[in-house]
């Protein structure tokens, strides 16, 4: 556990922010990235100190159902992103704006309330695009494509929340996987902003998948899971 950095960080907080009156370091009167990130560590250190829920994911629920009431549009977007049949700079740039604009599922948007992804996002996208602040993606490309085959050996890629947005990122990664040997997947390690991915729900997403009534939804989580085990 990290509680030394959390406790120092407050020490800080009372003498920057409160002149040393440690009474005023409340949720509202403290920098708001903090506050929020110190309520789930706390959260966190509460079923962490028990003996039968220290693994125990209190928003898995929210997380899976946010998941499954979007399999209609999950298997759109599967035949899309398996249609697409060569990486280039444009197809890359559709499933990456795919991606970005999964985040609108993020359940800590929707106070932990189902918000599953309405409608078809590539259909989305182009209307979305003037809402993008900042947008380097062509350098990204143009660099990655012109890079000899044999230099292109990985991705790192930090996964945000679990359900749809999930099943996006895991769309963009492969078509992604045609450009690079391999992509490193970063995931939290403990339940953190409601939604945000652990492993567990990567691996309940695919075992999901694997088992819905949806022919193109088994057919990517097995090539999924393939890619997992063969470390790419």
């Amino acid at each position: 556990m990290d509680n030394p950095l959390w406790n120092g960080y407050i020490s800080q907080i009372v003498s920057r922010y409160h002149k040393n009156a440690e009474a005023d370091v409340t949720y509202y009167l403290s920098p708001w990235l903090f506050v929020e990130c110190y309520i789930y560590q706390r959260i966190y250190e509460a079923f962490h100190s028990t003996v039968h829920l220290q693994k125990f994911d209190y928003v898995q629920k929210q997380k899976q159902g946010s998941f499954l009431e979007s399999l209609e549009k999950s298997a759109v977007l599967g035949e899309y992103t398996l249609s697409l049949k060569s990486s280039s700079p444009e197809s890359l740039q559709s499933l990456l704006e795919v991606a970005l604009w999964g985040n609108q599922c993020d359940l800590s948007l929707s106070a932990g309330s189902s918000n599953s992804q309405a409608g078809h996002l590539v259909d989305k996208i182009h209307a979305l695009k003037e809402s993008i602040l900042c947008d380097n993606s062509e350098e990204v490309w143009k660099t990655l494509l012109e890079l000899p085959r044999e230099s292109r050996r990985s991705i790192g890629y930090i996964l945000d929340n679990a359900g749809f947005e999930l099943f996006t990122d895991f769309c963009f990664a492969d078509l992604l996987l045609n450009e690079v040997d391999r992509i490193d997947l970063y995931v939290k390690d403990m339940p953190w902003f409601i939604s945000d991915a652990m492993t567990q729900d990567i691996e309940w997403m695919l075992d999901s998948m694997g088992s819905s009534d949806k022919e193109i939804l088994r057919q990517l989580a097995q090539k999924w899971k393939d890619n997992i085990q063969t470390d790419r």
